[in-house]
């Protein structure tokens, strides 16, 4: 219990959260209404090939030829942002590796644009996102 007080007093103070799909972002439950969470969504990871079959095979990643690819449903972190008054945004990794297990989002890393992600979270942190056409 005590252990979690750092989080949620973090999470409280905060304007803007960034994650990764998954259940650390719940932590946005405790941000003050008309904070930003913005996601790294799964969606090319939640497809059994998400990327180029070039970059699947250099990353050691074997086609799986059960696994059938499915429209992404992951909508739990913006209904939650929603219900909490925040506002819910999102960009997509650039690149997932395979997954650990038979789970499609059993993930280990995500990677991201860095220099992307810090603009963007600069311009929702400066005000600019609504206001800039790069981000639109």
């Amino acid at each position: 219990r005590e252990a979690a007080v750092p989080s949620v007093a973090l999470a409280a103070s905060a304007e803007l959260m960034i994650g990764a799909h998954g259940s650390a972002l719940t932590n946005l439950v405790w941000m003050h209404e008309g904070a930003t969470v913005l996601e790294v969504i799964l969606r090319y990871g939640w497809c059994c090939n998400p990327v180029p079959s070039e970059q699947r095979l250099a990353a050691g990643d074997v086609p799986r030829p059960r696994c059938r690819c499915s429209a992404y449903n992951k909508a739990e972190i913006p209904n939650m942002a929603h219900a909490f008054g925040l506002r819910w945004l999102y960009m997509d990794a650039v690149y997932i590796p395979p997954p650990q297990s038979q789970n499609p989002i059993d993930r280990t890393v995500v990677v991201v644009n860095a220099l992307q992600l810090a603009r963007a979270a600069e311009a929702i942190v400066t005000g600019s996102w609504e206001t800039d056409p790069n981000f639109s």
